[in-house]
């Protein structure tokens, strides 16, 4: 994303289910597909022309974008990066049990964003059901229903044109392995695992929620940007490398 947006592309529709994982020996490389809805933008003017409210899928759209797209610019795609963090550590979709209507309502207007996991219990795998409200909403919460799996347009394989060579792979959201792959490969982890839904869920790496709540901020200069959000990232790997180090049976391996 930080090379896209290097290139002045902005993607529209970042996801985990635009995600696609392949093994490259023991590494698990990520790469973005799906550039159905992207635009390059040509100078520092906001985007106007081409574009509408209904760009992207709605539980990952930028308030701006559904309330005045002409104010739309790449930091929609950090808004969108955010809630595809809170899916990989809570490997739930988000909203799940909300209609369309109530999200959009609360993005829009009252600062609605999925429910943040408590600071030390790891989230429920998808299929499992809980219970609570959206960060903001007024119906009941994001947590629940577990996707079915990703859409087969964009669990097929695919070929990605991003940075470098093509990769070819199953979608990050396409159900609970792909989904805890993804963590595993992105997110740096403390502390051990608890076992939740037969399976073990990953803490992320200190500062994972301060940089995605950073990220889904209602104005959008004060986001971060894709360099920045490298930096921090590449960051929260070295701190987790360092415990590991120090005491390598507390933290889990990524």
């Amino acid at each position: 994303m930080a090379y896209l947006h290097s290139k002045r592309f902005v993607h529209f529709d970042l996801k985990c289910d635009n995600v696609l994982t392949a093994r490259r020996g023991a590494k698990l490389l990520c790469k973005v597909c799906d550039f159905g809805l992207s635009k390059q933008r040509r100078s520092q003017a906001p985007f106007v022309s081409g574009l509408t409210s209904h760009c992207g899928t709605l539980p990952w759209t930028a308030p701006e974008l559904l309330s005045d797209p002409g104010r739309a610019s790449e930091k929609v795609d950090i808004y969108s990066f955010s809630v595809l963090m809170w899916e990989l550590w809570t490997g739930l979709y988000p909203y799940a049990d909300m209609r369309e209507q109530t999200i959009m309502y609360g993005v829009m207007l009252k600062g609605l964003r999925p429910d943040l996991p408590e600071e030390e219990e790891s989230a429920p795998g998808r299929g499992e059901e809980t219970s609570g409200s959206g960060a903001g909403g007024e119906e009941g919460g994001s947590a629940g229903r577990a996707r079915a799996g990703a859409s087969s347009e964009s669990s097929a394989t695919t070929t990605v044109a991003a940075a470098g060579d093509d990769v070819t792979g199953t979608s990050a959201g396409a159900g609970a392995g792909g989904a805890a792959a993804a963590a595993v490969a992105v997110a740096a982890v403390r502390g051990a695992s608890r076992v939740v839904g037969r399976r073990q869920i990953p803490f992320p790496g200190p500062g994972w929620r301060e940089l995605m709540v950073s990220a889904w901020e209602e104005n959008p200069v004060t986001r971060p940007d894709f360099d920045e959000i490298v930096k921090q990232l590449e960051g929260m790997l070295r701190t987790m490398d360092a415990a590991q180090a120090l005491n390598p049976e507390a933290v889990t391996p990524r």
